[in-house]
């Protein structure tokens, strides 16, 4: 069986159309999207669209819930929570009140079946908080307790979003991965990021996918859209960085 698994698409619908025609020419069996669908790119309704036609099982993540509330003080940096609000008025703007209603219904984890009697835990940051941030270098202590010992079962692979850093680690005979970000990888390298999970009856392997895209029209899309503050996502399409 194979499972691809997506996150932090930001309404960036050029990135997320080009990993859905890679995952089309892959025979995949099942997409799980961690979160993260609409607020912070040109086109999120259409990021919202794709997502509910294409995937299985959607988890919802920090910036859904912002699309649904706005950003409140205390979440980011004094000096950039006008900015992220005007941002979110965008998304707001090129949604309906169905699209709202579905990203505020999105769960906060999920298990889901990998075949061959293996499971899959996901969530968007941990289990119990879709803000906070968990990177690469966190002990294996810390991981296993928030991603494998709060589960009656233990999962074989246990998958998060939110940091936009893709990475796979083994762990207690377990796997913890996390997709990287569609839309707005983080890591340096401007390629759209996802993973996918194959299992047999007895393997289960696991893999970081980067996906060339086109990043002119990506940016294109901002500027034709007048997307507010837009030359820092250019910035941040460009270059992998955080905007």
């Amino acid at each position: 069986m194979k499972t691809a698994i997506l996150s932090d698409i930001h309404g960036h619908a050029v990135a997320l159309e080009t990993v859905l025609r890679e995952l089309d020419r892959q025979d995949i069996d099942q997409l799980i999207v961690l979160g993260d669908l609409a607020y912070r790119g040109p086109e999120p309704k259409r990021c919202i669209e794709l997502t509910r036609l294409s995937a299985h099982t959607v988890i919802g993540g920090n910036a859904d819930e912002w699309a649904v509330r706005g950003v409140r003080a205390g979440e980011v940096p004094d000096h950039v929570l006008l900015r992220m609000n005007e941002e979110r008025s965008f998304t707001v703007s090129h949604v309906d009140e169905e699209d709202i209603a579905y990203l505020a219904s999105l769960s906060m984890s999920a298990n889901c079946d990998l075949g061959h009697g293996q499971t899959l835990y996901a969530c968007h940051a941990t289990p119990s908080d879709r803000f906070q941030v968990i990177l690469p270098d966190t002990t294996d202590e810390e991981l296993a307790a928030l991603y494998l010992r709060e589960q009656s079962i233990m999962p074989s692979v246990a998958t998060y979003g939110h940091i936009h850093i893709p990475y796979i680690r083994s762990l207690k005979g377990a796997v913890i991965l996390n997709p990287g970000s569609v839309g707005l990888p983080f890591d340096g390298t401007p390629k759209a990021s996802y993973a996918v999970i194959e299992t047999s009856a007895n393997t289960l392997n696991a893999s970081i996918h980067r996906v060339t895209y086109d990043l002119r029209l990506a940016c294109d899309a901002l500027e034709r859209l007048d997307y507010p503050h837009r030359e820092r996502l250019v910035q941040s399409i460009e270059q992998a960085v955080m905007p």
